[in-house]
């Protein structure tokens, strides 16, 4: 097996078609393709299955993908290990934009203390995969339930509803608001599967994805939100609104595939994420 050929196929794992595997390798398509067939004929295995809409891992190309990233994160320890200088490269992390800000707040003196380390923060709703490398880290709510990740809990985030004060005044007396919720595309966000069970038959004055928004909606009186307290309790131009059951309190934890977990500039990162989640906050 020629060792280079697993570099091809971590790629065209993770993108899922020859042509975006070929961008990130300075290659073109057919080079991949060679070097995906040389890789399945040396380990006597269908990695991927070929399909309309690109390329999916069969559930021996699964296994391949674990044991090939294992590889690559060994390939970088070494480099790492031998280098007389600080830890370098680029750490990317994936968090819900909310959390995200509260991550790029904290970071202030890491670029000083770590210079060769970049950071990229991957700010989305949808989930970036850890096992395909769309990131190295991942700062998500709710307990992991994959075996093959390092987690660990930084702190509980709390929530309650909110609005601007003349509707928190009128939803405290028994007025009922409108909420300012979620779009359709937000159907696995968890908060927004609650607000649509816990208040069945409540008008929708607003709907957003982006708690920011979310938030600027209150504000301009469209109706009550439900936002982390760290989000609303700082808000100069929100009320919490009294007497409203809120969300139950999600954990959030600090995930990392294993083998990435011990490389320098990884571990230079969730330290600083860890020590951002220990200061004292009303979450």
């Amino acid at each position: 097996m020629d060792w280079e050929d697993v570099r091809f196929f971590l790629a065209l794992a993770r993108h899922g078609s020859l042509s975006a595997a070929a961008r990130q390798l300075h290659v073109n398509h057919a080079t991949v393709a060679r070097r995906i067939g040389a890789l399945e004929a040396a380990l006597g295995q269908v990695l991927f299955e070929r399909r309309v809409d690109g390329y999916g891992l069969t559930r021996n190309g699964e296994a391949a993908l674990e044991a090939a990233a294992a590889m690559e994160a060994s390939a970088l320890e070494l480099s790492d290990a031998v280098r007389q200088d600080e830890p370098q490269g680029t750490v990317r992390i994936t968090a819900v934009p909310s959390v995200a800000k509260l991550v790029a707040a904290g970071l202030g003196g890491f670029q000083a203390a770590h210079p060769k380390i970049a950071i990229e923060l991957i700010t989305e709703i949808r989930v970036a995969s850890l096992a395909r490398r769309e990131a190295d880290l991942a700062l998500r709510l709710g307990r992991p339930q994959d075996s093959r990740l390092i987690g660990r809990k930084l702190t509980e985030i709390r929530y309650a509803f909110y609005a601007a004060p003349a509707i928190a005044k009128a939803a405290a007396k028994g007025t009922a608001a409108a909420l300012v919720g979620y779009d359709a595309d937000a159907k696995e966000v968890l908060e927004a599967r609650w607000l649509a069970r816990t208040f069945p038959g409540r008008p929708v004055g607003f709907r957003s994805n982006s708690n920011d928004v979310q938030a600027a909606a209150a504000r301009a009186g469209l109706g009550m939100v439900l936002l982390p307290r760290y989000m609303g309790d700082t808000d100069r131009g929100l009320r919490e609104v009294a007497g409203m059951e809120p969300h139950p309190p999600r954990e959030l934890w600090l995930l990392s595939p294993r083998e990435l977990a011990r490389t320098p500039r990884v571990r230079a990162v969730m330290d600083a994420l860890v020590a951002i989640f220990a200061k004292p906050r009303r979450a």
